[in-house]
């Protein structure tokens, strides 16, 4: 049986995302078809690039207006700065 993996499904994939079901489904489809490991190892080549850049946390300033923007208010912007 031959079943469609989708770029999103492989992304998730990428990232771990996924059930030990649908990991099972995706692997054995990568043993099969050579375009679809293609198109997963050039995600996997963009992730390793993407880990190269430094990620920065948005300023307290920042979560602060964009929630009061969302009209969420300050309890969700304090919960929200906790996170980070």
């Amino acid at each position: 049986m031959n079943i469609v993996i989708t770029q999103e499904e492989l992304i998730r994939y990428a990232y771990g995302e996924v059930d030990d079901a649908e990991s099972y489904c995706i692997e054995q489809q990568l043993l099969c078809d050579s375009s679809l490991k293609e198109q997963y190892e050039e995600i996997v080549a963009t992730q390793e690039i993407l880990d190269l850049f430094p990620v920065s946390n948005p300023s307290d300033t920042s979560v602060r207006l964009i929630m009061d923007y969302s009209g969420e208010g300050k309890g969700q912007a304090e919960q929200l700065e906790a996170l980070f």
